[in-house]
């Protein structure tokens, strides 16, 4: 059963997202099945998260889809099964538990499995995690947990993708907020025949950006993008 470390634990990160007010709030032997590795359920016995983990794998799906029709209607099904994608990767899902240091109360026998695929490790834990909270609080409390993680990078990979333009994006959002905006040439590198330039993008007299490239125009649009990712407002927004 859930040691009360793992018990406590789980009942702050449940905390987190509004859906547990104390360890009473805790379902102690599904959670006690989220936490254990098939390693240790085959060597002393009990349930693995495995189950869970298949569970949790299509809940987090449907809840990125579901997010992206809703949130999204412009785009496409191509854009949106390519923004899916990175979405529920072994990456995403893993940088999930790494957010809730999932992993640190993970019961396994041997540290093989870390060693072997910690990536993967973690973002099947991430899984599990998210199954015991929909068994436990239903879809919406499932959603507004993986929305809470997932929903800013998707927001973020949809406005990069709208810009192309950096440059003239940087301009535009200069322009709205009464800043100004000027390009300096910082050095330029390598031979007269094939050299590197690099610019800062200046906003308000302070240097916001740094881009390097072949030509001018490319390490200015360099130091645009680095500008207007680092200004532009990009709001965690987990709700649907």
């Amino acid at each position: 059963m859930i040691d009360g470390d793992t018990l406590g634990f789980t009942a702050k990160t449940l905390a987190r997202f509004g859906l547990a007010d104390s360890t009473e709030d805790v379902d102690r032997e599904l959670f006690t099945e989220v936490f254990t590795h098939s390693s240790y359920a085959n060597e002393y016995g009990g349930k693995s998260n495995e189950r869970l983990e298949l569970l949790g794998d299509s809940i987090v799906g449907f809840i990125v889809t579901e997010h992206l029709y809703d949130k999204y209607p412009d785009l496409d099904e191509g854009e949106c099964s390519k923004l899916k994608a990175k979405a529920v990767s072994t990456e995403s899902l893993a940088g999930c538990a790494e957010k809730l240091d999932l992993i640190d109360y993970l019961r396994l026998v041997s540290d093989a499995p870390r060693k072997n695929n910690p990536e993967r490790l973690e973002a099947n834990l991430f899984e599990a995690f998210t199954a015991g909270v929909y068994l436990s609080y239903g879809m919406e409390g499932a959603r507004r947990m993986v929305l809470s993680l997932i929903a800013p990078s998707i927001k973020l990979r949809v406005l990069n993708k709208s810009v192309e333009d950096y440059k003239s994006a940087l301009s535009e959002l200069c322009q709205k907020n009464r800043a100004t905006l000027e390009y300096r040439e910082l050095y330029r590198s390598g031979p007269d025949h094939n050299p590197t330039f690099t610019y800062c993008a200046v906003v308000n007299g302070c240097v916001a950006g740094i881009g390097s490239g072949k030509t001018k125009s490319e390490a200015q649009s360099g130091a645009a993008e680095e500008a207007w990712k680092k200004f532009a407002h990009i709001p965690g927004d987990g709700n649907k």
